[in-house]
C-alpha cells in the first residue's frame, strides 16, 4: 500500500503472520493522526504488532507504531513510541524519536544527538490543520536549530504546505 500527501487517522493491519509475508506500506509527506498518544497509529487489532515492513519519508505520526519492521524511516516525525519487532532490518535517519522506544539502527536522528532533549510546542500539541503544525515550529524558541531544520539540503523537518 502507497500513502503520499495525505492527513489520515489510525492504520490497522490484519494480516496472518503464519502463512503470509509481512505487507509493505509506504507513507510519503503524510501526517498520520491516532487522536491521542496512548492510541496505535498504526498496529494489529489483538495482537502485539502489525504484521507490515513499512517506509516513511518526511512523515509526521501521532501515536504508537507497533509493526514488525521498518525498512526506512527519513526526515520524520515520531511524536510517540515507535517499537519494531526486527530491530536489525532497515534503518531511520534525520528523524526525530523519543527516548525508550525500540527501532533500527539510528543515523543523525534526535534526541541522540543533543545532551539535553528538548520539549517543544511541538510535542505537547494536537493539532487539526497542516497550518498549525507550522505555526508550532515558527513559535518554538527552545527547539534547537538541527531539531528544526532536517539535515539533508537544508530541509525543514516539518515541509508541510
Amino acid at each position: 500500500m502507497r500513502i503520499e500527501h495525505s492527513i489520515l487517522g489510525s492504520i490497522q493491519v490484519n494480516e496472518d503472520q503464519v502463512q503470509a509475508d509481512p505487507i509493505s506500506i509506504s507513507l510519503t509527506d503524510s501526517i498520520l493522526d491516532a487522536t491521542g498518544s496512548e492510541r496505535e497509529a498504526i498496529g494489529a487489532p489483538g495482537r502485539p504488532v502489525a504484521h507490515a515492513v513499512l517506509t516513511f519519508q518526511r512523515c509526521t505520526v501521532f501515536g504508537i507504531v507497533q509493526v514488525h519492521a521498518i525498512e526506512l524511516a527519513e526526515n520524520s516525525i515520531f511524536n510517540d513510541c515507535l517499537n519494531v519487532a526486527r530491530q536489525q532490518l532497515g534503518c531511520m535517519r534525520f528523524c526525530y524519536v523519543p527516548i525508550g522506544c525500540r527501532t533500527p539502527r539510528r543515523y543523525s536522528c534526535q534526541p541522540d544527538l543533543v545532551d539535553k532533549p528538548v520539549q517543544d510546542d511541538f510535542a505537547r500539541a494536537r493539532f487539526r490543520r497542516p497550518k498549525e503544525i507550522d505555526a508550532a515550529r515558527s513559535r518554538s524558541n527552545a527547539c534547537s536549530r538541527s531539531s528544526r531544520r532536517g539535515i539533508t539540503a537544508n530541509q525543514a523537518m516539518l515541509n508541510w504546505r
